[in-house]
């Protein structure tokens, strides 16, 4: 379960720098229109793509991670991007903490539960 979880998670980091990406370009239809609401857009894109990055980052260290830190890690990341980013990448966040969750609990807790399978 680590490794489907941690690849999960990874696959929707990637689609959330994306979609953290797209969020941003919105600023200059908005920006012509009104500049508050432009400058929303991209923080939200900015918000989006740092934890969407996070998010690749901990997906590719809960790949091979011996604790379950990274997988902790990676939920927290994406719970970050679900609350800080727009709603593209908060869509994407959803299945990367269902891979955080997985990628968590596929980890063992030392040798003998792998003697036991």
């Amino acid at each position: 379960m680590q490794k489907p979880g941690a690849t999960l998670a990874m696959i929707a980091g990637i689609l959330g720098v994306i979609a953290g990406l797209v969020t941003m370009t919105y600023e200059e239809p908005g920006g012509a229109f009104e500049p508050d609401g432009a400058l929303t857009l991209f923080e939200l894109g900015w918000g989006g793509l740092i934890a969407s990055i996070l998010v690749v980052v901990f997906g590719v260290l809960a790949y091979r991670a011996v604790k379950k830190t990274m997988g902790v890690l990676l939920m927290v990341s994406a719970a970050l991007g679900v609350i800080i980013s727009g709603t593209l990448v908060s869509l994407l966040m959803i299945p990367a903490l269902a891979g955080g969750v997985l990628a968590t609990m596929g980890i063992h807790k030392n040798q003998k539960d792998l003697e036991k399978i």
